[in-house]
This record gives structure tokens, sequence and C-alpha cells, in this order.
């Protein structure tokens, strides 16, 4: 067996508004959406930059087709560590923009990471290895 990705389905308050706020601050484009009932609305979408993919799929929707999650809410304690290169500038960018959880800094591990937190309440620890020598994040 051998695994070939991993694509998150989040369960979000808005479809519209989380796909405008990933294009506007991290740079990503809807790849597909799935219309509501409701008029002018998305039941679901996605949404790729780079070598990252992610699906917003709205709560009730979502709701519906997995009965456990009938009393989940949107962020809760799932946390997204995206790998990237260019931290410096988009740090100095969303901290002017957005809130950031935790600033930049150098991990043990020989990383470059800040985390922001989006729309939904996840977080996102974005992360660009240190390019001097030492450990590195696998």
């Amino acid at each position: 067996m051998k695994l070939l990705g991993l694509t998150p389905n989040l369960m979000v308050n808005d479809v519209d508004a989380t796909l405008a706020w990933y294009h506007t601050h991290l740079g990503f484009e809807t790849t597909a959406t799935v219309p509501s009932p409701l008029p002018d609305k998305l039941q679901w979408g996605m949404a790729s930059q780079g070598e990252v993919t992610l699906m917003f799929h709205e709560k009730e929707n979502l709701r519906e087709e997995f009965a456990l999650l009938k009393h989940a809410e949107p962020g809760g304690s799932l946390t997204l560590f995206v790998l990237m290169t260019g931290i410096r500038s988009l740090y100095e960018r969303l901290s002017a923009e957005i809130e950031v959880v935790n600033p930049l800094k150098k991990s043990f591990y020989g990383m470059w990471e800040f985390t922001i937190r989006d729309l939904n309440g996840y977080f996102l620890t974005l992360a660009e290895r240190a390019e001097e020598e030492g450990p590195q994040y696998a």
C-alpha cells in the first residue's frame, strides 16, 4: 500500500466567504464547487495553491452527510501544518492583515514558522526549512 495524498475536507460556516479568504490572504485558486440549494451560495468548494489543496464543506450539509458530526462546529482542535517558501514576506504581509496566533520563530527542528487562524477557527502553521544546517522536519 502507498498513500498518495491528503486533502482535508474542512467544515465551514460559509463556503463562499472561506474561498474568498483563502484567495485573498494565501493566494488559493478555486478549482471546483458544488452549488447549494440556497440561491447564490455554495455547498462545497475546493481550492489549491501550489501543492496544497483544501476542501471546504458547509456545516449543515456536512452534518447531514455524517450523522456523528451533528454537534460539531467549524475549527475545533484541527491544526494544519503547511510547508512553503517565502515565509518572511508572507509573515510581514499577513501580520498586518489578520490574526497571527504564534509569531515567526525558528523551531528546534530547523523550520521558520508562524501560525494564523482562519475565519472558521482553523489554525494554519506555515513553515519553511531554515537554510542553515541542523535538524530538519521530515
